[in-house]
């Protein structure tokens, strides 16, 4: 997302796909493997992203880190939102991941 302006709307899967690739070990790169991969499961994700949003320190630099919701008619395509819990009975799909500038 670094390369993007501020403001661009990045699908949530992307950036999910994307941050598995990112976590891998040099190994991996250098010859990746199943044996050298390193699992980080959606739900993971979404979890490390329910605690993000609960400590509401969704600012970096002076940027503001955005959930953008999913319309209905994709709300249940799992290749463009993901379901984020807002506590144990509640969430919502979110489509994209976006950032704002902070006054």
């Amino acid at each position: 997302m670094s390369d993007k302006p501020v403001g661009t709307r990045t699908i949530i899967v992307d950036c999910y796909r994307e941050l598995i690739m990112v976590r891998q070990p040099a190994s991996f790169r250098k010859t990746p493997s199943k044996q050298k991969f390193i699992d980080y499961p959606k739900t993971h994700f979404a979890h490390d992203m329910m605690q993000l949003r609960r400590s509401q320190n969704m600012m970096y630099q002076g940027h503001r880190l955005n959930l953008g919701t999913a319309t209905i008619d994709v709300g249940s395509d799992s290749a463009r939102a993901m379901f984020l819990a807002t506590d144990a009975n509640e969430g919502q799909f979110i489509q994209h991941l976006y950032f704002t500038k902070e006054k």
